[in-house]
């Protein structure tokens, strides 16, 4: 285990009376945790939230959206301590202290939107006319280098839950 304190000295059994055996060494601090991804921006060109919306032969295009930002790697965890001297020259020092622990991964952002449309609520009437997106937004990477965000969503006409 991480941290843990040294165990302390002995004393030589054939000196009775002699001072003692010095004490163990402090375990160390952990690291402090890897900072988050931020979530990617999204592109979208029109926002319908619970509204009633007719759209007649319109064109709609949004940009490609941004990818969700990496999280970074824990600090690493301080050394622990030396233990201290014994008594006398006759006496054992005290063990070191282990080190402290790594700090947790962050984890990635997730991936914007990119929609001609993006609803919630009630869904747009929409006759004739185009919905274009860009690309969508790529998740962001953890601190260990694997991936557990989500992507983002790209469509002409997105539900947005």
């Amino acid at each position: 285990m991480p941290g843990q304190g040294g165990g302390g000295g002995g004393v030589q059994a054939a000196i009775l009376g002699a001072g003692g055996g010095g004490g163990g060494g402090a375990g160390g601090c952990g690291g402090a945790g890897g900072l988050a991804g931020t979530g990617g921006g999204s592109s979208i060109a029109l926002l319908v939230y619970d509204s009633s919306v007719t759209l007649v032969t319109c064109t709609l295009t949004s940009a490609a959206a941004g990818p969700g930002g990496n999280g970074a790697a824990g600090q690493p965890g301080q050394a622990g301590g030396g233990g201290g001297a014994g008594y006398n020259s006759d006496d054992c020092g005290g063990g070191a202290g282990g080190s402290g622990s790594h700090g947790g991964l962050g984890g990635g952002g997730a991936g914007g939107y990119s929609a001609g449309v993006l609803w919630s609520g009630t869904a747009p009437t929409i006759t004739a006319g185009t919905q274009t997106p860009g690309a969508v937004g790529a998740a962001g990477v953890n601190g260990d280098g694997s991936t557990t965000a989500l992507a983002g969503k790209a469509g002409g006409v997105v539900a947005f839950p």
